[in-house]
């Protein structure tokens, strides 16, 4: 065996090597991303969880459920006049709105997939999403951006049920 042969062959062997530790770490780098990003869900879906968001998804069905059809109007009204209800109901709507776009944000700048939005927003509380606070956006201000929201909708649809969140009862002290 000549010398050029030995090249030849430990030229190949490093080839194959440098090939199998290239493919080594895009396996690594996607189970990588992978453990990642299942952190980061945990991370964001336990906040569902949390009372703060059942009392925000409650306080919110209760006051469209109080106030009736016109309940955006008449939020917008009580807003304006300094209504305490009404400021805590802005609160739950910020809160809710808050849960639904950092997924969507995230993914917009390109740190996480479809199916993690779709799986953080894969809770029944995106109606409340749709059906509530996006009617107190627009009541508050008609010219809103709307693409967020449609974006999050067309990414994860509607949750199969109306009503899972019951309107919650006022505690004698007046608080939820």
């Amino acid at each position: 065996m000549s010398s050029t042969d030995f090249i030849l062959i430990f030229t190949g062997m490093s080839a194959c090597g440098a090939v199998v530790a290239a493919l080594a770490a895009a396996r690594s780098a996607r189970l990588t991303k992978k453990a990642t990003e299942a952190q980061l869900f945990s991370s964001i879906y336990s906040k569902y969880g949390l009372p703060e968001m059942r009392l925000s998804l409650r306080r919110l069905r209760k006051w469209e459920f109080e106030k009736g059809d016109e309940f955006a109007a008449k939020w917008k009204i009580a807003f304006d006049a300094g209504d305490k209800d009404a400021h805590n109901v802005e609160l739950a709507s910020k809160h809710v709105r808050a849960y639904f776009l950092l997924p969507l944000r995230l993914y917009e700048a390109s740190y996480v997939s479809k199916k993690f939005v779709k799986e953080v927003c894969l809770v029944a509380g995106r109606n409340i999403l749709y059906d509530i606070v996006e009617a107190l956006e627009n009541a508050f201000n008609p010219a809103y951006d709307r693409s967020k929201i449609e974006k999050i909708r067309k990414i994860c649809g509607r949750a199969k049920t109306k009503r899972l969140f019951p309107p919650v009862v006022e505690s004698q002290e007046g608080e939820i």
